[in-house]
């Protein structure tokens, strides 16, 4: 069963660090919504802000969480696959709640094989500004995997779609056929084989029509076991750093 309803948490309940992120805690997985939000606006070409609502995988039509970008409408005008873009994720279930992960993304390049500069960065924070990590997308010969470290620099997980063939191809039947399941499998740096990974990122098929005529996606996330509330918070920011790199049509 999923965790209780998450509370608003006063200043005095905020004294450690990065305790902010707390309210994840109680939380097993995520299932991370996009809403169609600009549907219209990106008919004729233009990127619309992104906006997700978070609720659980038992239950996910309560909303426990939301998230809003915040970028230049000429960026995503006229760059949207290098835009510099901003996200920050809130308590409750509209825009206006308390800040728990804040996330920075500054221009760079569409990740390509064989890239040598420019690669995509995103810098994570908890909603009182305490670093809680970065993630890259570094140089890759062909299967492109984000890196993800916290604070202090530690290499804490590899983030890629599952590979065949030593690596050089998706595995497109990983998790089954014909279920149009996009899968980003989450493995321990260490242990970055097939069959070894801890978690998932899996991106669900939302319906013809959405597919066809928006870019809004949809996401399961499953933490390894035993994670705790910054490794959580890690994870759904490089969910939606996914999101910004493959599922965006502008990207494609």
């Amino acid at each position: 069963m999923s965790g209780p309803p998450v509370q608003m948490m006063g200043k005095e309940q905020m004294g450690g660090k990065n305790s902010v992120t707390s309210c994840l805690d109680p939380y097993p997985d995520f299932w991370v919504k996009q809403t169609r939000r600009g549907c219209c606006q990106e008919l004729m070409g233009c990127e619309a802000l992104t906006e997700f609502k978070i609720a659980t995988i038992d239950q996910p039509a309560q909303d426990i969480l939301y998230s809003i970008e915040d970028s230049d409408f000429w960026c995503r005008m006229c760059c949207a696959p290098i835009r510099p873009w901003k996200q920050t994720v809130t308590l409750g279930d509209q825009a206006g709640g308390q800040p728990i992960i804040k996330m920075d993304v500054p221009m760079a390049c569409h990740p390509s094989p064989i890239q040598c500069c420019f690669h995509k960065t995103m810098t994570i924070m908890d909603g009182n500004d305490s670093p809680l990590g970065q993630a890259e997308v570094p140089f890759f010969w062909c299967i492109p995997v984000v890196k993800l470290h916290d604070q202090t620099g530690n290499h804490k997980y590899n983030i890629h779609m599952p590979t065949c063939w030593g690596g050089l191809c998706v595995d497109c039947c990983a998790e089954g056929c014909c279920n149009c399941k996009v899968p980003f499998y989450i493995y321990k740096p260490e242990n970055d084989e097939p069959e070894q990974h801890v978690g998932k990122i899996i991106k669900m098929w939302r319906g013809l029509g959405d597919e066809l005529f928006t870019d809004a996606s949809n996401f399961q996330l499953m933490p390894p076991q035993g994670s705790d509330m910054e490794d959580k918070a890690r994870l759904l920011a490089v969910t939606m750093l996914i999101n910004s790199i493959w599922f965006e049509k502008n990207n494609n």
